[in-house]
């Protein structure tokens, strides 16, 4: 009798574990985003992002190709993936974008402040001085105009520092000085 008893609850265990890894699947991407000037911050989880900052007027647009994104104070979101903020007031990006293989788009006159998580991340700049700093993983680091700081960290990385007095640690460097 114990013996049933306990085949069946093995077998119950086990469905119930099945049906847990099941549902659990691929990480999805996710970042928050939110105005606090002079900052826009943006944080993102341990997963792939894909994220693009831009300005419209009076506007910043935050869209996160590679997943969720969530507005914090000052923002509002315009669909799933994108949020837009005030600038109001705004002088810098700082964002972190966690572990994973991301990119971050700086396509503003705003400065930015980027640490670039653990994995093979791109980083692009924009046309004010930008501050980049990877983790372990092989990164891609472009500076574009203004005085930037380039930082690769661990792994094989590429520093291209643009226009601008730039100043770069990668195991490959273009126009940095």
């Amino acid at each position: 009798m114990l013996r049933r008893h306990g085949v069946r609850a093995l077998t119950a265990g086990a469905a119930v574990a099945a049906s847990l890894f099941v549902v659990a699947g691929p990480a999805h991407a996710a970042a928050d985003v939110s105005v606090s000037a002079p900052l826009l911050r943006i944080t993102a989880d341990g997963a792939d992002d894909g994220i693009t900052v831009t300005q419209v007027g009076g506007r910043l647009v935050v869209r996160n190709d590679g997943g969720l994104l969530f507005p914090g104070a000052g923002c509002v979101a315009s669909a799933k993936n994108v949020s837009v903020c005030d600038a109001d007031g705004v002088t810098t990006i700082v964002a972190d974008t966690g572990a994973g293989d991301d990119t971050l788009v700086n396509r503003t006159t705003l400065r930015s402040r980027v640490v670039l998580g653990a994995g093979a991340d791109q980083f692009v700049g924009g046309t004010a001085t930008d501050l980049a700093a990877g983790e372990a993983g092989d990164d891609r680091l472009a500076g574009l105009a203004g005085d930037d700081v380039l930082i690769g960290g661990d792994g094989l990385d590429s520093a291209n520092g643009g226009d601008g007095t730039d100043k770069c640690d990668a195991e490959t460097v273009t126009l940095c000085e």
